[in-house]
């Protein structure tokens, strides 16, 4: 499996849970989906730690990230596994002065 984890408002953390038997493949690359280009980061199989941080993301957006278990030699996924989590926001959030709800202080909505 594989878990992210938001670092920043352009950087995931992946974590990989590695097999028990790590048979041919040399490392795990962790690929971004629908970012263009692709951002990736790899981790190496054999020695560890199972992590790496892809950044260049866009603040505020649910990325998903596939993990595989990578073939060096043929250029090969072998097998691949997903999750995902949100970079944080850019800006500073905070409720204004006597304010219990952002949503309360909406024009819209009063």
């Amino acid at each position: 499996g594989v878990t992210a984890t938001t670092i920043s408002n352009s950087a995931i953390k992946a974590t990989v849970i590695p097999l028990s038997d790590t048979p041919n493949f040399d490392k795990y690359r962790i690929s971004v989906k629908d970012t263009n280009p692709t951002r990736f980061c790899e981790a190496d199989a054999k020695t560890g730690p199972w992590e790496c941080t892809v950044s260049g993301l866009s603040g505020g957006i649910n990325y998903t990230l596939m993990a595989c278990s990578w073939i060096t030699a043929g250029q090969v996924c072998s097998d691949s596994v997903e999750s995902f989590n949100w970079t944080k926001p850019n800006g500073k959030f905070a409720l204004p002065p006597n304010s219990t709800s952002l949503l309360s202080n909406l024009p819209f909505l009063n």
